[in-house]
């Protein structure tokens, strides 16, 4: 079923098979193929057509997917948001993300 005329927000991931609700939770930058966000892309992989968005596609480095007509909505550059983003971690990059719970103390025995 189908709505004319309405936007909605989709993100597009590789998916191998399994849980496709974890298969977007825990894709990679580089298994994300495409997202949008009220109807207009925002990122788009090299491999789907730039038809798919309605405007220029960026690739910048260290992301996979393309980055599309959202940087000249905030005034920034492909450059620009290079040096906002360096040294950055991603949130779904979990190989360079501190563990979430922090180690507990041993446990003393009450003092008598």
């Amino acid at each position: 079923m189908s709505w004319p005329g309405l936007r909605a927000d989709l993100v597009l991931v590789a998916h191998a098979g399994g849980n496709p609700h974890d298969a977007v939770l825990t894709a990679t930058h580089r298994e994300v193929l495409a997202a949008w966000v009220d109807g207009r892309a925002i990122l788009l992989s090299e491999s789907l057509p730039e038809s798919l968005g309605a405007e220029e596609c960026i690739a910048l480095d260290g992301m996979a997917p393309r980055v599309c007509g959202v940087l000249s909505a905030f005034g920034l550059s492909p450059s620009m948001f290079a040096e906002h983003v360096e040294g950055t971690v991603p949130v779904n990059d979990v190989s360079r993300q501190a563990p979430c719970e922090a180690p507990m103390p041993p446990k003393t025995p009450p003092s008598t």
